[in-house]
């Protein structure tokens, strides 16, 4: 009994790790369109797309150019 009980929780931590997955692919797909369109389509340099990004999600600048590599 025991057992099955810590299968059915691997299993939902299975399934979370794959959302929060699918949900990073999505983040970063979104975060790359966004930053073409500032660097590409505007004009922008890096610096400023990265901080303009920075304030839009909330997030440290490090953590943007992260997603970007």
């Amino acid at each position: 009994q025991e057992s099955r009980g810590l299968g059915d929780v691997y299993k939902r931590q299975e399934l979370t790790l794959l959302d929060i997955s699918s949900i990073s692919l999505l983040v970063k797909d979104r975060l790359n369109k966004e930053y073409y369109q500032l660097t590409q389509k505007q004009g922008y340099k890096r610096s400023v797309a990265v901080k303009i990004l920075s304030k839009v999600y909330g997030w440290k600048k490090s953590t943007i150019e992260t997603y970007l590599k």
